[in-house]
């Protein structure tokens, strides 16, 4: 079985979608819409992603203008 979440605007909620999901045996569930749980996790991905970028930059000795 395929799983697939989404945020739950208006984009995959449309009966084509649903219409495509049920004959194909993938089951469509929507995540809450900015939850504080969820915000946190993306917060600390958000800056680990950021740490490891600024990481790479100063590695890789780049040009004074940037």
């Amino acid at each position: 079985m395929v799983v697939i979440r989404t945020d739950p605007t208006r984009k995959f909620d449309h009966d084509k979608s649903i219409d495509y999901c049920d004959k194909n045996d993938i089951f469509h569930n929507f995540s809450e819409p900015r939850t504080p749980q969820q915000n946190g996790v993306v917060e600390r991905k958000n800056k680990a992603l950021e740490d490891m970028a600024v990481a790479f930059i100063c590695e890789n000795d780049p040009p004074k203008s940037l």
